[in-house]
């Protein structure tokens, strides 16, 4: 199986339109039989899709002051998968160069998600291999640290950070004791 191309995404009112019908998680459960709303059980793909749809175009611009990318791999006509990562901002910088000792270049992974009908395909680790590649050639092939925040309760991006070689951290500045991050070294290989 060939899995589809990436690029980047533009501000074009057909990727627009891609991008908010990206569907990245089940439907909200249908409520109980007392009509009490029913929690979705799994929050942080909605909370990923919104993004997608209504915020990442215009979180995303090109040329901008933290460089973000906002890249889409386009299959019949939808998004199969999309990703995102941009500069971090001075409050990230100065954690990392404190706390984990590093002194390059520092990106985060702002979000990354695979359409339902493409799960299980390999197409998330393609994803973060582009992601990866994209990154060193972002920062002109230097040594970057990575970012990714990742949901206490997402296990499956969770065991994707993991096999990919990002390192669990405790204690990075955020409003929200939910988000875990992960993190790694970019290295760039000649």
């Amino acid at each position: 199986m060939t899995l589809p191309s990436w690029r980047l995404a533009t501000k074009a009112k057909s990727d627009q339109k891609l991008l908010e019908s990206f569907t990245c998680t089940e439907p909200p459960p249908k409520s109980s039989f007392n009509r009490r709303p029913v929690p979705h059980p799994a929050p942080w793909e909605r909370t990923v899709q919104t993004w997608f749809r209504v915020k990442a175009q215009k979180e995303c611009p090109e040329g901008g002051a933290f460089d973000a990318r906002l890249w889409i791999a386009e299959a019949d006509g939808y998004v199969a998968a999309a990703y995102a990562h941009t500069r971090v901002d001075s409050k990230y910088k100065a954690w990392v160069e404190e706390k984990l000792l590093f002194d390059g270049p520092v990106r985060v992974l702002q979000a990354l998600a695979v359409d339902l009908r493409w799960r299980g395909r390999g197409l998330s680790s393609a994803a973060m291999d582009h992601a990866l590649q994209d990154i060193a050639v972002r920062e002109h092939k230097q040594s970057t640290l990575l970012l990714s925040k990742i949901h206490e309760g997402n296990i499956p991006s969770q065991r994707m950070a993991a096999r990919e070689g990002f390192v669990y951290e405790v204690g990075l500045p955020d409003e929200d004791p939910q988000l875990g991050y992960w993190w790694q070294i970019v290295e760039v290989e000649d």
